[in-house]
């Protein structure tokens, strides 16, 4: 385990209640998540992190509201005077390099193995969250190797594409059930993103020696990739379900220089002769 995660643990598990033992749930303002907040700073920890936990934080708040354990709006209250980190904004869309994703594929293969199909399925299709969340077996068609992504953000996003064969072979491994979801939760219902990404994500992720990204960034890894192996903008945009424009404007800026041959540009055009 990293010293990272073990920071990041020993934040969630007692700073947390070092902050809001002292008080009742009903007396939370403002104030008490800017003395946590000033806490996740002076450890040092991510913006990630940063935000993460006030998010948290707010939840909790949330949730209490439902339980009638503080005014309802409380958390609205809170949320208007709280700040975000968004230092990190512009690499939302940034991706793993090939050898962080192979690193990342490997813990969760040797680490994780129950959930091994299903970050392979993220990595190797570049679904979002939400559409593999969605994903039952009548979309799956194991013997020609291709699957109905039922769309979840864009109209139209609904698409048939075709799996790579790691990902044929690791659903395999899941026929014993073929009918419902196919990728489920250790409960067995549907998988609670949420829940996956701070129990099995993040705790894995943050052990390794790779940078810092949440689950989307699978999503934007498959695509540069795409694209670096000679796929279209078009053919990238049908396959995640988004615009040719989203493609060139997310992920184009990231190639820096042209690899592309230009001898054969002007092989067809006549020389012209120089005057001497």
């Amino acid at each position: 385990m990293s010293a990272k995660w073990e920071k990041d643990r020993f934040y969630q598990l007692k700073r947390l209640l070092d902050a809001f033992g002292d008080i009742e749930l009903a007396e939370l303002r403002a104030e008490h998540v800017w003395k946590v907040q000033a806490q996740v700073r002076e450890a040092g920890l991510s913006a990630a992190t940063f935000n993460r936990t006030t998010a948290a934080t707010l939840g909790m708040v949330r949730d209490a509201e439902a339980e009638r354990l503080v005014p309802f709006g409380r958390h609205k209250e809170i949320l208007a005077r709280v700040s975000w980190l968004t230092e990190h904004a512009e690499n939302r869309n940034k991706p793993w390099s090939l050898p962080e994703r192979d690193d990342v594929l490997s813990a969760f293969r040797h680490r994780e193995p129950y959930w091994y199909p299903y970050v392979l399925f993220l990595f190797g299709t570049g679904a979002r969250l939400t559409e593999v969340r969605r994903l039952d077996w009548k979309h799956v068609k194991l013997s020609s190797a291709i699957c109905r992504i039922p769309g979840t953000k864009t109209a139209g996003a609904d698409r048939t594409i075709q799996l790579p064969r790691q990902v044929v072979a690791a659903l395999s491994v899941l026929r014993d059930a073929r009918t419902g979801p196919v990728f489920r939760g250790v409960s067995g219902g549907r998988v609670n993103t949420n829940n996956w990404r701070n129990r099995v994500w993040w705790p894995l992720v943050a052990s390794l020696d790779v940078e810092q990204m949440a689950p989307r960034c699978n999503r934007h890894t498959f695509a540069l990739a795409a694209l670096r192996s000679g796929w279209s903008a078009l053919d990238v945009a049908f396959h995640l379900g988004t615009s040719v424009r989203c493609i060139e404007k997310n992920y184009l800026p990231w190639f820096r220089v042209s690899t592309r041959d230009p001898n054969g540009i002007l092989e067809s055009a006549q020389p012209t002769a120089v005057e001497a």
